[in-house]
């Protein structure tokens, strides 16, 4: 039984690529290999989004869906370069960006570097100084139970520099994977 089973596998495969039907067997490895990666956080736990801007890129791009955990229900604690879902005080959307300074820190940017403590980040992303919390020469410190976020795309991201730390009140969810589109399915995060 098990020697037909590979064998219909191996047919349809070579019937699907003959067909130029590739992408559709990718699509259906890439949502099973979803499952089998997300199977272990309750359902109530994870959320999914469609990313409305370009602030995240390259990591993540206009257009791309992910998949996140509510950080209060999977019981974690945000830790940096996390990229995480949150809302901002009296506006009225969800932001996505990365978490680059915690609790307790005090953060810099400086010649396209964070300073965290005045050591530099290790990142290969340059962030621009921008922003009434990310001024040249600036240090910022962030208070107990509140985090730093920047997008990746800094040269085109509303975060931390201009609207300062967010409470952890705040944040929503930590992304989890890409799934959409399928040939950029991945795995975010550190």
């Amino acid at each position: 039984m098990g020697r037909k089973v590979i064998g219909m596998v191996i047919a349809n495969i070579v019937i699907l690529t003959i067909l130029g039907l590739g992408y559709l067997f990718l699509y259906l490895i890439g949502w099973k290999v979803i499952a089998l990666e997300l199977t272990h956080y309750p359902v109530h736990v994870m959320k999914a989004y469609k990313i409305p801007g370009y602030g995240m890129e390259p990591a993540i791009k206009k257009g791309d869906r992910i998949f996140t955990v509510k950080y209060k229900e999977a019981r974690i604690e945000p830790q940096r370069f996390d990229v995480v879902v949150f809302t901002v005080p009296n506006k009225p959307l969800s932001y996505i960006k990365r978490i680059i300074g915690l609790p307790g820190e005090t953060l810099e940017i400086k010649d396209g570097k964070v300073l965290i403590n005045g050591k530099e980040l290790t990142s290969t992303l340059y962030y621009y100084n921008a922003g009434d919390f990310g001024k040249e020469g600036q240090k910022i410190q962030i208070p107990a139970n509140y985090y730093y976020v920047m997008g990746d795309n800094s040269s085109n991201s509303s975060d931390s520099r201009y609207y300062g730390p967010i409470s952890r009140d705040n944040i929503i969810s930590k992304a989890i994977r890409l799934y959409w589109p399928i040939h950029r399915i991945k795995n975010i995060g550190k």
